[in-house]
Order: C-alpha cells, then sequence, then structure tokens
C-alpha cells in the first residue's frame, strides 16, 4: 500500500544520501539503474515487428496536432533534462574530479546518456507493441504494468514493474539532490554528500525538506501522478532552450574554459537542439 511504502522508501533514500559517503551513494545509484536492464529484456519477451521498429526509427510519422506535440515536448523534457545539467556539473564537483581524469569522466556520461536513450527506446517499443497495439490507454504506470500482463504475460508485468521500481528510487534520490546542488550553489552554501550534516545544515536540511514535501505530495489522494509527471515534462522543454542558450554560452567562454571550449561542430549540435525544441513549443502554443 502506497502510505506503506512511500513513507519507507522515502526514509530509506534519506538515509542512503544524507548518511554515506559519495563513493557509497554513486555504487548504490549505479545499482538502482542497472533494473533498467529489465525493459530491454521485455522487448524481445512481447516480440514487436523490427520492421516496422527499424522503419519508424529512421522514418516517424510526425503529427501536428497538439496532443503528439505534448508527447514529444515530454519525451524530449524527461531525456535531456535542465535538472541534468545542474546535478551533472555538481556531481563532477562532488566527485572530485579533475582536469587529469576528466577525459574518462566525460566518456562516463557519455556511455550513461547512449544507454539511457536505449533504454528508453526499449521502453517505447515494449509499450507500442502491447498497449497501444491493443488499443489499451493508461492513466497510471500501476496501470500499464497490468495492463501488459494479460497482452504479453505475467513475466512481462514482473519485469515492467522491477524496472520501474528501480527508476523510480533512482529518480527519488537524484532529482531532490539536483535541486538541493543548484540552489546552495546560488547562494554559496557549503554543499555535498561527504559533508555532515552540522558542516553542510542548509544543504542536507534542503534535501530533508524536498523528500518531505515530495513525499506528501504523492500521497495526495485522488491525485492523478501520470499527468503530474507529464506536465512537469513539458515544462522541463519549455525551460531547455534557455538551459541550453546560457550552458552554450558558458561553454564558449575562452577565458572559463580555456583549452576545452566547446568545439564547432559541438555548438552545431546544441543550436539544433534549441530550435527543435522552440519550434515544438511554438506548434503547440499554436494550436491551443
Amino acid at each position: 500500500p502506497p502510505y506503506v511504502a512511500v513513507p519507507v522508501l522515502a526514509v530509506a533514500v534519506w538515509f542512503l544520501v544524507t548518511r554515506g559517503s559519495y563513493q557509497r551513494v554513486e555504487k548504490v545509484l549505479l545499482v538502482l539503474s542497472m533494473f533498467a536492464v529489465t525493459y530491454v529484456a521485455l522487448a524481445f519477451l512481447v516480440r514487436p515487428d523490427w520492421g516496422l521498429v527499424l522503419r519508424r526509427t529512421l522514418v516517424p510519422a510526425i503529427q501536428f496536432d497538439t496532443q503528439y506535440m505534448l508527447a514529444v515536448l515530454a519525451t524530449v523534457g524527461t531525456t535531456i533534462t535542465p535538472w541534468a545539467a545542474v546535478y551533472m556539473q555538481a556531481s563532477i564537483v562532488d566527485k572530485g574530479v579533475t582536469m587529469r581524469s576528466f577525459r574518462n569522466a566525460r566518456l562516463d556520461v557519455m556511455f550513461g546518456a547512449a544507454v539511457g536513450n536505449v533504454v528508453s527506446a526499449f521502453i517505447i517499443i515494449s509499450t507500442a507493441a502491447t498497449l497501444f497495439a491493443q488499443g489499451i490507454q493508461v492513466e497510471s504506470a500501476e496501470e500499464a504494468a497490468l495492463a501488459l500482463a494479460p497482452v504479453a504475460g505475467r513475466l512481462a508485468e514482473t519485469l515492467f514493474g522491477v524496472g520501474l521500481l528501480g527508476a523510480s528510487l533512482l529518480a527519488a534520490s537524484v532529482l531532490p539532490l539536483a535541486t538541493t546542488y543548484a540552489v546552495c550553489e546560488v547562494f554559496g552554501w557549503e554543499r555535498g554528500i561527504d559533508h555532515k550534516p552540522q558542516d553542510a545544515p542548509v544543504f542536507f536540511g534542503l534535501y530533508t525538506g524536498l523528500i518531505i514535501v515530495s513525499a506528501l505530495i504523492v500521497l495526495i489522494p485522488g491525485l492523478r501522478l501520470f499527468v503530474l509527471m507529464w506536465v512537469s515534462q513539458v515544462a522541463n522543454a519549455l525551460l531547455l532552450p534557455v538551459v541550453l542558450v546560457l550552458m552554450l554560452k558558458l561553454a564558449n567562454a575562452s577565458d572559463l574554459m580555456g583549452e576545452w571550449k566547446n568545439r564547432r561542430w559541438m555548438n552545431g549540435v546544441v543550436i539544433a537542439l534549441t530550435v527543435l525544441v522552440s519550434a515544438a513549443t511554438v506548434v503547440l502554443v499554436v494550436g491551443l
């Protein structure tokens, strides 16, 4: 029951971050991220039409209606998130990465981003080949897991649930941490998981407050969590162009970055992405 599970898991997440070292927290989060492998197994279990998957990957069926554009924005907002950019740079500092080990850190980030997108693709493939193909609409992640059982069997339901649990605990740990990092950096307060609570009281106090507030919101009776997640990811996408422009400005500052200044091809990728997200936003606003 959520009134038991949510408080217990909230305390577990809080205890992990506030009572552990950065290395320990990182190892636990990496283990949680491995739960996403279940979605890859699920995609092969439901046996989709791989030919159709390949065709739609190369030539997507784009629709210029509000619902489709919301889905596009939500997908972008949950993949290239403003909070992830903040968390990434903060965690690099917290981890103690130096220029000597920066190349490995960058490869780590690139590999993680690639794997994350592959996993996302397999989630889309799995649900498209089962729920969408059967015309099943869901209003919550729980409904999605339960709906898979009669279509693809109990194993599919279990795999989806396990992957969802791992992803949820990972997000519950990282998102409040990203906000805490950002706020503390803006005001110049002590921050970092390796600090003791008495040495960084605002950092740990803010993180604790975010965990408590989040748990209470989740437990509001009748709250449509699926819609809440959807809206938050769309908001991420709407904020993304602003964040990308500011990041681009920082990444091209010679006095700040030195030899690590952005390359031209990377600037081109970021500019193209900014234009794409901005165009989708305009189409959405016009459609509404």
